[in-house]
């Protein structure tokens, strides 16, 4: 499905996943030009997510799966889509967002293009467990979503392949989750034993930076592909900060897309 249309699956009661695919940055193909790019959205099978850093292409099983739009000669792609996805009946499902690249002649119809995802189109992945969503951070809000950058990477490459490149902003909440019985937070991060002492501001915000570097690292140690840059809020659900903005500006950035 395009556009954040959700299928129809179970009930809805169900454990669901609300993926909010929101920006992205420093997008390259493996040329190094600017992309059209587009996201492959779904949630995988716990038991065949094997190994570590194992790429996924062609051999998970899906149980659910969502497309996003397509965004034409950005570094920087702008979707501001949401997905639902679900049902879900693990804790221990993994939800991965791939991008790919589709070459400019293929999406004006001069050249032939395959049904499905190019393998050989794959800017990068990243997936993520679903028990890593139980992290208990104030980076998730009330509402229980946790916003977050994700880099995305390709680890099926051979050593001397060229590979794109590229990091996705994400909102990512549960629904129900109460209903998943095999819950638990693989990120555990102590709390400091001067965490509640009232001995400044700064001294307070340098403990809870502190608090976050130790989750980041907590839930990249978690994923199967890609890695977690920094999480929170940052102004809301909305797109990246000024500087995010300003990549797609950049004056030697290359027009093509091929």
């Amino acid at each position: 499905m395009v556009g954040g249309r959700t299928s129809i699956h179970g009930e809805e009661g169900d454990c669901r996943l609300s993926v909010n695919l929101i920006c992205g940055r420093r997008f390259l193909n493996k040329k190094g030009h600017r992309v059209n790019v587009y996201a492959h959205v779904s949630i995988l099978k716990p038991d065949d997510v094997k190994g570590s850093k194992a790429n996924l292409e062609g051999q998970a099983q899906v149980l659910d799966e969502k497309q996003s739009s397509l965004q034409m000669w950005t570094k920087s792609p702008r979707w501001a889509e949401n997905f639902h996805l679900g049902p879900i009946t693990s804790a221990k499902s993994y939800l991965r967002v791939a991008c790919y690249h589709r070459r400019t002649m293929g999406v004006l119809h001069i050249e032939s293009s395959a049904e499905g995802h190019d393998p050989t189109q794959l800017i990068g992945e990243m997936i993520l467990p679903i028990n890593t969503l139980f992290v208990e951070d104030d980076a998730v809000s009330k509402e229980g979503e946790l916003i977050g950058w994700f880099s995305l990477a390709t680890p099926k490459a051979e050593p001397d392949e060229l590979v794109g490149s590229g990091e996705v902003k994400l909102g990512l909440q549960l629904t129900r989750s109460d209903l998943l019985t095999d819950r638990e937070s693989p990120v555990v991060v102590e709390d400091d034993e001067d965490e509640d002492l009232d001995d400044g501001e700064e001294a307070q915000m340098t403990r809870r930076a502190t608090r976050r570097e130790k989750t980041v690292a907590g839930i990249k140690k978690t994923m199967k592909a890609g890695g977690v840059i920094s999480i929170g809020d940052r102004g809301g659900a909305h797109f990246g900060d000024a500087k995010d903005g300003a990549e797609s500006m950049s004056s030697d950035d290359e027009v093509t897309a091929n």
